[in-house]
């Protein structure tokens, strides 16, 4: 309960607020290099005096001038324990706080429209940086529903890797794909769900992939669909939907929230997902995007779920660094939102089956 404590604006999308909460988060940010317990100042151990170095740690270097002290020999009695102070990475959350979900919440997408104004970089920056913190990659919620060959109704988090999903064909056939990776994001991102007009409900991450209704495609789904992220879809827009011969609703309500997500690829690049057709994709790069994971799959059946392999793939699906890649696409390719180029699923995979 400190009252100095600077206190978060309420949020709103304009230009006035995420300055202010940049600012907010700033202090939080930079006050944690003291607050916490494993932050390390470079050098820190060493300082220079008197036109010499005097090393104050172990393990002092040929030549350092070693403090008295610095051994750790000292016989005076221990100071009382100090309370236990957070982590760098918890301490980062907790300066972020729901900054990250409701930026990441926005309709337009903030990180890619503000890049001249330097307060709104940093607070991307940091959202980049604590990425755990809400800032979301394009995956599904755990509980958002679809069905399974031999299961039927599952949630999404109760897939397994070898699940056969219902999906959409090429031409809109409602048919059965194999699910071939699967990562569970470690927190919360901020989600939205989408409800169609039909009752068709979908919650999934802004920055994921949707097709939306194209006149190439008419009223069922196509690969020629044109594919735009979720943050774009508000009440009003068409969305392709499960049934015996496919069909076009239109989505009645949008609201946002936070969930645990779930990053999902199927063979066949898209997936049913609460009676709604939705890629796989988490950027405008569409099929490009999974190229290594289905080549790895195809040339090493299994590789991916190889714990060596799955620890790699799982630290970089974590990464802030992955963030920046997929913000760089969409912003450097935004031609390939229109359409994204479709997968070359029969030389690498199965052919889908009917469902």
């Amino acid at each position: 309960g400190n009252s100095s404590e600077a206190k978060m604006p309420a949020f709103s999308c304009t230009k006035a607020n995420l300055k202010a909460v940049s600012a907010t988060v700033q202090i939080a940010w930079t006050a944690c290099q003291l607050a916490v317990s494993d932050y390390t100042v470079p050098n820190k151990d060493a300082k220079r005096r008197l036109m010499g170095w005097v090393w104050e740690g172990p393990d002092a270097p040929p030549g350092a001038t070693v403090l008295a002290n610095a051994t750790g020999n000292a016989t005076s009695t221990p100071a009382p324990a100090a309370p236990a102070k957070p982590t760098l990475d918890e301490c980062e959350k907790k300066a972020l706080g729901d900054a990250c979900v409701n930026l990441a919440a926005c309709g337009d997408p903030v990180c890619t429209s503000y890049y001249n104004e330097p307060e709104i970089e940093a607070l991307c920056g940091m959202c980049t940086m604590g990425a755990g913190s809400g800032f979301p990659f394009g995956c599904f919620a755990l509980d958002a529903s679809t069905v399974a060959v031999g299961k039927g109704t599952v949630a999404v988090g109760d897939l397994s890797v070898g699940d056969s999903v219902m999906v959409a064909d090429t031409d809109g056939a409602l048919v059965s794909s194999r699910v071939y990776f699967i990562h569970d994001h470690r927190d919360k991102s901020a989600t939205m769900t989408l409800t169609t007009e039909g009752g068709m409900t979908l919650e999934l991450t802004p920055a994921h992939m949707m097709p939306v209704y194209t006149e190439e495609c008419g009223d069922s789904y196509c690969s020629a669909a044109r594919t735009v992220p979720a943050g774009q879809i508000v009440a009003g827009s068409r969305v392709y939907v499960s049934g015996k011969e496919g069909g076009v609703q239109t989505v009645s309500s949008v609201r946002r929230g936070s969930s645990m997500v779930r990053y999902l690829l199927t063979e066949a690049e898209n997936v049913v997902v609460g009676g709604i057709v939705s890629s796989v994709h988490s950027t405008a790069a569409g099929s490009f995007e999974t190229l290594p994971f289905r080549f790895l799959n195809w040339a090493l059946p299994g590789a991916l779920q190889s714990r060596p392999v799955a620890a790699v793939l799982g630290a970089v699906l974590e990464s802030p660094v992955l963030f920046a890649v997929e913000v760089a696409v969409n912003a450097v390719f935004p031609a390939l939102q229109g359409k994204a180029p479709a997968a070359p699923r029969n030389a690498l995979f199965v052919p889908p089956q009917s469902f």
